[in-house]
């Protein structure tokens, strides 16, 4: 692991092929050293540390603490987290890691966590640090029944999209979504572009209660755009009759994906 990491900012197109150059660079053999995984719990600890000591943090806990009250649950029992990114050499990661771990902590949550772009050692430690990592590229169709923290930090509106579509109907109410911003989303894409990559974002959104989150941490290109998105029985009550039956599974334009799918995940590990 390397001395010199920084942060990188990556838009989106960019950010897809970079992952497809991870991808084929992580199907080859690493040799990842013990010195490394010192150095990254090491450095993982210190992220920890200072994100505790954050207003960042402070302001989290109490936006969760709104959530799980909205809901009436007592706590959240699972987290689901996609598309963290390589931790051990992107401190953007890393610091996502720090938050995932801090919050699995306090809710004693069990905690799955999946990316087509970890390596192998990145597995191997994840698994050391009690977080189950999936063994399929499940494109964030996974549907959840115990209230579900799904963290999906800075991945791209079709991974969002695709969980909604898995949990289309009134169990979406056990779902709160860590996900950049619905409204950010909406805002930013013309009515066109939404039906073809994010129609279910746009159809939930009028029954969302979405609470922002100051961007308050001293790296402003960690937790930016990040919203709490919760489906509150009042809201959900209010859905018209035949709502949850449109359900078809999304497809995506080939150009236009931004995630890498299953199937491209599968051909590139022949």
């Amino acid at each position: 692991m390397a001395d010199n990491e920084k942060f990188e900012l990556v838009g989106r197109r960019k950010r897809g092929k970079r992952a497809l150059d991870v991808l084929r660079d992580n199907n080859t053999s690493r040799n990842i050293s013990e010195y490394d995984v010192d150095n990254l719990s090491r450095k993982l600890k210190e992220a920890k540390d200072e994100l505790n000591d954050s207003k960042y943090k402070i302001s989290l806990f109490q936006s969760l603490k709104e959530c799980t009250q909205l809901l009436n649950v007592d706590r959240i029992n699972e987290i689901v987290c996609y598309g963290l990114g390589n931790f051990f050499n992107l401190k953007q990661s890393r610091y996502q890691l720090a938050l995932l771990l801090i919050v699995r902590d306090y809710f004693s949550a069990q905690v799955f966590v999946y990316d087509p772009l970890f390596c192998a050692e990145e597995i191997r430690y994840l698994e050391s640090i009690d977080c189950q990592v999936l063994q399929k590229n499940e494109e964030g169709k996974r549907k959840v029944e115990a209230t579900t923290l799904v963290y999906l930090p800075h991945c791209p509106k079709q991974l969002t999209n695709n969980y909604l579509y898995a949990n289309w109907g009134p169990g979406i109410k056990n779902s709160i979504l860590l996900t950049n911003s619905f409204t950010e989303i909406l805002d930013s894409h013309t009515a066109r572009a939404l039906d073809n990559s994010a129609g279910y974002i746009a159809r939930i959104n009028p029954f969302v209660k979405e609470i922002q989150l100051e961007n308050s941490f001293r790296y402003n290109n960690v937790f930016n755009d990040s919203a709490l998105h919760i489906f509150i029985k009042d809201n959900l009550d209010r859905v018209p009759i035949g709502f949850w039956l449109d359900r078809e599974e999304p497809v995506y334009n080939k150009d236009d994906i931004e995630f890498i799918t299953n199937a491209l995940n599968q051909s590139l590990m022949l």
